[in-house]
């Protein structure tokens, strides 16, 4: 016989710690990442929006992973790029086989080959 099902916590409205927050200040939108820049620039504004309730180890501490979080995807936006480019010139390179895979060759003359045997009866 199965166990029966543990019943979901539910909050009531009394236990429910709300927040204030900040009503000068207006929530930013989602937005789709073109670049680099673009993802750096809605970090920063993320961190300044956070900023404010953070002592100053803290802040220290989060500068630095953002810094790494950063390079990391600084680089992984680099090779990204780079192999873009290589599928790309592999394409290229692809399609101007399948070219010359299709062009039928033209037969001129025939010709025996000889080996060197034959060559020193003659």
């Amino acid at each position: 016989m199965p166990a029966p099902l543990a019943e979901p916590a539910m909050l009531r409205a009394d236990e429910v710690k709300v927040v204030s927050c900040r009503q000068d200040i207006e929530p930013q939108t989602f937005v789709t990442l073109v670049s680099v820049e673009a993802f750096i620039s809605l970090q920063n504004l993320n961190i300044q929006y956070d900023a404010h309730t953070m002592d100053e180890t803290s802040k220290q501490n989060l500068a630095k992973h953002l810094q790494k979080y950063t390079k990391a995807l600084q680089t992984f936006s680099t090779k990204s790029i780079l192999q873009d480019n290589r599928i790309q010139f592999l394409t290229t390179i692809n399609n101007e086989a399948k070219v010359q895979q299709s062009t039928r060759s033209l037969v001129l003359e025939k010709v025996k080959v000889i080996n060197y045997k034959d060559l020193k009866k003659v």
